[in-house]
Parts: structure tokens; C-alpha cells; sequence
């Protein structure tokens, strides 16, 4: 092969990837525009918005749960109490 061939040839290659090159740079930028599109709509459409609400809602039961478990841990250490000097009581005046 002489040297104006591979110079043809080299020329064919170049065009070949520099047309590559801009329709790889043409998709990612499709891309990027569709995933922009995307997170816009999915953060705002009515089922995320409804999604967070709930999410907001669960989290306030969750804060009632621990606080209603919290007190009924002190009210159960406080009949355990009340049992237990029942219990030594009634040993002392021989009931038990």
C-alpha cells in the first residue's frame, strides 16, 4: 500500500469516528435532557406529592407510637412496683 492509500484510508477512518463521535454526543445529550425531563415531572407529579404526604403521616404515627411506648414502659415499671410491695406485704402479714 503506498502512502496517498493509507493516507485515504487513515482520511476514511478519521470521518468514520468523528461522525461516531457526534452521534455519541447527540445521544447523551437526548439523554441528559430525558433524565432532566424525568426528574422534574417525578418530583413534582401528583404521586410523588402524595407519596411525601403519607411519608409525613407515618412519620407523626411513629413519633405517637414511641411516645405512647415510652409511657407505658414507666406505667408497667410502676405497677411492677405496686405488685412487688403488694407481694411483701401480704409475706409479712403471712397471707403468703
Amino acid at each position: 500500500m503506498n502512502l496517498e492509500e493509507r493516507i485515504d484510508q487513515l482520511e476514511k477512518q478519521k470521518k468514520l469516528l468523528q461522525d461516531s463521535i457526534r452521534k455519541f454526543k447527540k445521544r447523551t445529550e437526548e439523554a441528559e435532557g430525558e433524565v432532566t425531563i424525568v426528574k422534574g415531572i417525578g418530583m413534582n407529579s401528583p404521586e410523588m406529592k402524595l407519596a411525601k404526604q403519607r411519608i409525613e403521616e407515618l412519620e407523626e404515627i411513629n413519633r405517637q407510637h414511641q411516645k405512647l411506648n415510652g409511657e407505658l414502659r414507666q406505667d408497667n415499671k410502676k405497677l411492677a412496683l405496686q405488685v412487688e410491695d403488694k407481694v411483701n406485704q401480704l409475706r409479712r402479714s403471712g397471707g403468703m
